[in-house]
């Protein structure tokens, strides 16, 4: 988990990036940007560093997230839960 962390650490900012620019007559400009979706919901079953990885790419790419994890993991998403928002 740590690893994949600081991939997406190291990886470039995402946000605001422009893909596509177009010239529509009249000399308007259109451009494609990249933003963030806004809030995600993502279910998981009983992999922790499922959350630990949802987290890292969600707080890159400037998104909220509200995350469900599997009962059978219930103690370790919690506890890496609190890690994170401290």
């Amino acid at each position: 988990a740590i690893e994949m962390v600081e991939s997406v650490q190291s990886a470039p900012d995402p946000l605001w990036q422009t893909l596509r620019a177009t010239e529509i007559d009249g000399g308007l400009n259109l451009f494609r940007v990249s933003v963030p979706i806004g809030v995600l919901g993502v279910i998981f079953e009983s992999r922790p560093d499922a959350l630990i990885q949802i987290a890292a790419v969600c707080l890159k790419s400037g998104n909220a997230v509200l995350m469900k994890g599997g009962s059978e993991a219930a103690r370790s998403n919690r506890v890496l839960a609190d890690l994170i928002t401290r």
